[in-house]
């Protein structure tokens, strides 16, 4: 983690492929609020209890969902599926902005992220305390843009081995969890 004098942090990096041609950065805060649905960030559902997303891959298993890296196709898909309150937390990471950005930047996480961030919290951590942002900690429960199927979508659990939670643990796409967008480069 760097600061340029100057500029002012925005992001960290959370996931760099290996072939160094894709990453993703992310929000060094959780959205504050759902869009029209009058949520806060410590009760806002994924949305869509009981539907399936026509086009969004259904992946059942914990090892499947640590390699889906598609945070901004997800989130296409999901608010193309539904309007805000339908979907609130893909619109919340889809409308968010910040300094030099505009809505429609930013993504919800893909499973694979929040992988990601669990095999680097460390580092990760270091970035977010230098750019002002906030801790993520174990017990830190954000939704991925990753479905399991129409009654459950992947949310971080870093606890676990791949640093995921979905049905095993109980979550609905109605129970909450916090939104913290990506951008990805």
């Amino acid at each position: 983690a760097q600061n340029i004098s100057g500029k002012t942090p925005i992001a960290v990096v959370v996931y760099k492929s290996a072939d160094g041609n894709c990453a993703q950065a992310m929000a060094l805060n959780s959205v504050d609020t759902a869009p029209g649905g009058g949520y806060s960030v410590s009760s806002m559902p994924w949305g869509g209890y009981g539907t399936d997303i026509p086009g969004l891959k259904n992946i059942t298993s914990d090892s499947s969902a640590s390699t889906d890296f598609k945070s901004c196709k997800n989130t296409a898909i999901i608010t193309a599926a539904g309007d805000k309150i339908t979907y609130p937390a893909a619109w919340a990471a889809k409308i968010y902005n910040t300094t030099g950005t505009e809505p429609g930047d930013w993504c919800l996480p893909a499973a694979g992220i929040m992988t990601s961030i669990k095999n680097n919290m460390s580092a990760i951590n270091n970035g977010l305390n230098l750019a002002g942002g906030a801790q993520i900690g174990t017990s830190s429960y954000f939704w991925s843009s990753s479905e399991d199927y129409s009654y459950y979508a992947w949310y971080s659990d870093f606890s676990r081995a791949y640093g995921l939670g979905n049905n095993g643990s109980g979550h609905h796409k109605n129970y909450s969890s916090e939104v913290r967008p990506v951008l990805e480069f």
